[in-house]
């Protein structure tokens, strides 16, 4: 719902990874694939244009763990919970990633690139918890905005693209 808004919007949207939250990690990685390919293709096609990321609930994990260059802005919403031990769904997706360090791949991607979080705050998917660990990365801009997981309510929504547009415009 985010992206599909997003585009009417007027911002270019060239991968949408609705569909992948399955828990089977070797699609996680297929869309990692997808992601490069599309930034490959962007930097290729569009070498003068600058390259923006909106990456939304399990597109925040993805980008993490791409972490690719060359980005000069890129928005997270509805990012998942710094501690993956704690993510209740998909239990044997997440158990593959427990071990990982979201917080170090976001403090990497955020020396990468201009980096904020918009995170919701009546998340009705995610449980509040291990997020101001986020807060505390000294390169990111983090945001709490009033919201569910996916900004179905138009007014909220309407307030996130706002921050959104200014954030890209700024």
């Amino acid at each position: 719902m985010v992206m599909a808004q997003i585009r009417m919007r007027g911002f270019a949207s060239f991968l949408d990874l609705a569909g992948y939250l399955k828990d089977d990690f070797v699609l996680i990685q297929k869309a990692a694939g997808n992601v490069d390919s599309v930034i490959r293709y962007a930097k290729k096609n569009y070498p003068a244009k600058s390259i923006n990321i909106i990456a939304h609930s399990l597109g925040t994990l993805i980008v993490s763990l791409l972490s690719p260059q060359g980005i000069k802005k890129t928005i997270f919403t509805s990012i998942i919970n710094s501690n993956t031990k704690f993510v209740s769904m998909g239990k044997d997706f997440w158990k593959t990633l427990e071990n990982i360090d979201l917080l170090e791949y976001a403090e990497e991607l955020g020396n990468k690139t201009n980096l904020i979080i918009f995170k919701p705050k009546q998340d009705d998917v995610l449980e509040n918890k291990y997020f101001d660990e986020y807060e505390r990365i000294k390169n990111i801009k983090y945001v709490k905005v009033d919201g569910e997981h996916n900004f179905k309510d138009p007014a909220r929504r309407k307030i996130l693209f706002t921050l959104i547009r200014n954030f890209l415009s700024s």
